[in-house]
């Protein structure tokens, strides 16, 4: 038998409340379809090149209780979060590299070597509720695009508020929209708050504009 030599993998599974660290892979999509609580997954990539992208499905495919993650994935350019399952999931996109050697940990590599250029795109599909916070080392975070979101409530912390990239951000009409933006032009467009008839919209200190729908909304 000659193993996984020859193998290309793309797909991780979480399955239990554990830190999983997964180093020079081809990974591009991640399933953390349990109940509760998925553990801390750490990835790199073999070729961290200028455009890599990772898709993670989040949610339990049984609809029990909420689904969360922190996902290390410093060398994507683009993260797509699908929500499902029962709603509250949580998404958090952690600082940590997985290194490129067993000598290499996460630890020892931690934040340092995730830079400006890395995560620019957030893609944000799927009918449950979802909170999604973005690492403080991902400062050129542009685009958080939920057009095809139909869930309840939306809540996404882009670098507590230290993004220095000018970000767009859309939220869909039936949803319920708790934003944070960083320090750039920031451009938040969210409809009229869903059945709360309610957003919440907190920008940094660069020329912003924000357009909002018929709900009582707060802008900061």
């Amino acid at each position: 038998m000659l193993g996984l030599a020859a193998t290309t993998i793309t797909k991780a599974v979480t399955g239990s409340n554990s830190a999983v660290t997964l180093r020079t892979t081809a990974i591009t999509s991640v399933d953390a379809s349990t109940s509760g609580a998925n553990g801390t997954l750490s990835i790199s990539q073999a070729t961290d090149g200028a455009a890599n992208t990772m898709a993670v499905n989040l949610g339990s495919v049984i609809g029990a209780t909420a689904a969360q993650l922190t996902l290390n994935t410093v060398d994507s350019e683009t993260v797509t979060v699908d929500s499902f399952g029962a709603n509250g999931n949580t998404l958090t996109l952690g600082n940590n590299t997985a290194g490129t050697t067993a000598t290499a940990t996460a630890a020892a590599v931690a934040a340092a070597a995730a830079t400006a250029t890395d995560l620019t795109t957030l893609t944000i599909t799927g009918s449950k509720n979802l909170s999604v916070v973005a690492s403080s080392k991902n400062t050129a975070l542009a685009t958080v695009n939920a057009d095809a979101f139909t869930g309840d409530t939306l809540s996404v912390t882009a670098n507590s508020g230290l993004t220095q990239a000018a970000m767009t951000v859309t939220v869909p009409t039936a949803t319920s929209g708790t934003i944070l933006t960083g320090k750039g032009a920031d451009k938040v467009t969210v409809g009229d708050g869903g059945t709360a008839l309610a957003n919440n919209i907190t920008t940094g200190d660069g020329a912003d504009t924000i357009v909002s729908g018929a709900g009582a909304d707060t802008i900061n």
